[in-house]
């Protein structure tokens, strides 16, 4: 036996192709993929788009990954305003209504925990739950961070070198002055007539002493 539209009562016909038409005429857009930089910020974005009367009683932000369970970020609800829920997003992030069918989630101070899906769900009035979601990428340190890193040191070793100097020259000059109050005494000189006797020799510490006799020869 088969079964189709036709064995249907016509009233739950029309109900079915009303319902199938309004799903066709009404989708929410999001992109597929985001990336970003660790430590950065970012915005995911959802629309609804509407041919016919839609009203919007509720929008939702969930957030799951592998690693944890699905959580709920921010719930709007025109009557009763935004209420953002504890999660792992709890102070980063910021829910916007850019427009009737147009809303967005940015989160800063990214993290690599935060990679995961971030589905958003509108609530209306009579089609019901429609949702759609977007795989967040959290990539390491961008290039451009990692070069302002390095120019940053180099201007910081830049302008410490002046001051490096002046210290340098500051303590050699005070040690001249010292050294020109404090004069040391010159030392002695020792002339050794003999090689035996020169300091680090085998003989050098057992020296000889002979008393000279000068005659003096009168004609």
């Amino acid at each position: 036996m088969e079964f189709g539209l036709l064995s249907l009562p016509l009233p739950l016909v029309l109900i079915c192709l009303t319902l199938w038409t309004a799903s066709q005429s009404q989708q929410i857009i999001a992109d597929p993929v985001v990336a970003t930089y660790l430590r950065g910020h970012v915005t995911l974005h959802c629309r609804l788009y509407s041919k016919s009367t839609l009203k919007i009683t509720q929008v939702l932000w969930t957030w799951e990954s592998t690693e944890k369970k699905k959580e709920v970020i921010v719930v709007y609800n025109p009557a009763h305003g935004t209420h953002y829920f504890n999660s792992t997003f709890s102070g980063r992030v910021v829910y916007t209504n850019q427009s009737l069918g147009h809303v967005s989630i940015n989160i800063t101070g990214v993290k690599l925990t935060d990679k995961g899906k971030f589905t958003c769900q509108y609530t209306t009035f009579p089609s019901g739950i429609m949702k759609a979601t977007t795989t967040l990428i959290v990539k390491g340190q961008s290039a451009r961070a990692r070069v302002t890193g390095i120019l940053v040191c180099v201007l910081v070793l830049i302008s410490c070198l002046p001051i490096a100097v002046i210290i340098m020259m500051k303590n050699s000059f005070c040690r001249r002055i010292l050294q020109a109050a404090n004069p040391r005494p010159a030392s002695p000189s020792v002339v050794y007539e003999n090689a035996r006797d020169l300091p680090g020799s085998e003989l050098s510490m057992d020296c000889t002493y002979t008393t000279v006799s000068l005659h003096l020869f009168y004609n």
